[in-house]
């Protein structure tokens, strides 16, 4: 979201800009996320993976395109928050779910271990080069090398192949939103840490506001870009 709140501050100069762009974002993933979930028990993940990470990275490819071509209006950025926000938990629910049906029994905590290794490697590099990059270049670009990781995942999930564990269409597993509400309710810890994590997201987002208009007074891109860095290391 970095590259583009600061994009949305740039066009607009106001945080009414940034705070319509993170309403964008962050309102489309109440709507995607149940369904997400349907989908990815239904149908092959690596597919609904590959087409996802496809569709996002083309959304972030389209904002530097039309930033160069000087057609870029604050809209476009609305319409590649909203898209990212409703398909953002395909990734965050899809991936540690495909490792199932990737690996063996045997090799499964390696690989669970693996895959949480690199989420937070990514987490973490990924916000540090986005704040290096802003204090050298446009928003819009920095979206440019975001959209090529899309790109480039797509691609790794294209040459994995058909999944040598079809666990996912088994016909006992229970799908829908009742069985998902039934765990949420019998599980005492989702229901003690689903209000934490609503509250840090919420502070989150008031971060995101901010950060603009509190770097812009400060020195620029260049302040944006180390903040973000600092904070986000903070953040995780």
């Amino acid at each position: 979201m970095g590259p583009l709140a600061w994009t949305a501050y740039e066009l607009k100069g106001t945080a009414e800009a940034v705070g319509a762009l993170l309403v964008a974002y962050s309102a489309p993933v109440v709507l995607g996320g149940p369904f997400v979930g349907i989908l990815l028990d239904r149908f092959d993940r690596r597919r609904l993976l590959a087409v996802d990470n496809v569709v996002r990275g083309a959304a972030m490819a389209a904002v530097p395109l039309l930033y160069a071509a000087d057609r870029l209006q604050l809209w476009h950025l609305f319409v590649a928050a909203a898209l990212y926000g409703l398909l953002k938990m395909f990734p965050l629910a899809g991936v540690p779910t495909l490792i199932p049906d990737l690996v063996d029994d045997d090799e499964l905590d390696a690989a669970n271990a693996m895959e949480s290794f690199s989420f937070w490697l990514g987490a973490v590099v990924g916000p540090a080069v986005a704040g290096v990059l802003l204090a050298f270049v446009a928003g819009p670009y920095v979206l440019a090398v975001d959209a090529a990781t899309y790109f480039a995942f797509a691609a790794a999930l294209v040459r994995i192949g058909p999944l040598p564990h079809d666990r996912a269409a088994r016909a006992d597993r229970r799908i829908g939103f009742g069985p998902a509400l039934s765990v949420i309710v019998r599980s005492p810890i989702v229901l003690a840490t689903t209000p934490m994590f609503m509250a840090a997201n919420v502070g989150e987002g008031l971060v995101i506001v901010l950060l603009p208009l509190y770097a812009d007074s400060v020195a620029g891109a260049t302040a944006y870009g180390a903040i973000v860095i600092v904070s986000d290391h903070c953040m995780r």
